[in-house]
């Protein structure tokens, strides 16, 4: 298989570098599920890449993907003739943006 997708989580350093889940294989017109337990208070970010740029939308089947964090849908795609698709979720805000916030209040 060509697609393949990981979640990566932010270090301190706001580098996502960290692996947290991912598979590379998925077999055509089967639904395949991954889950993870992530904590709340963490960045994280979702990629999903395709080496033959095809995406997983229409060539072998009706594709799609949908990740979801805190019971609320992150993103949903068909993946359609591209070849990478990136979704930063979870508590992302950066350190000058928690400071002003607290600094307002």
């Amino acid at each position: 298989s060509e697609t393949h997708f990981k979640v990566l989580l932010r270090k301190s350093n706001g580098k996502f570098k960290t692996k947290v889940l991912g598979a590379k294989k998925f077999p055509n017109r089967k639904l395949v599920s991954r889950k993870k337990c992530l904590k709340k208070k963490r960045c994280y970010k979702f990629i999903i890449a395709d080496r033959g740029r095809d995406g997983i939308c229409c060539a072998y089947g009706m594709g799609w993907y949908k990740v979801t964090f805190n019971e609320n849908v992150i993103k949903m795609s068909t993946f359609t003739n591209k070849r990478k698709e990136t979704k930063r979720f979870g508590f992302c805000k950066s350190k000058v943006e928690i400071f002003n916030r607290l600094k307002t209040r």
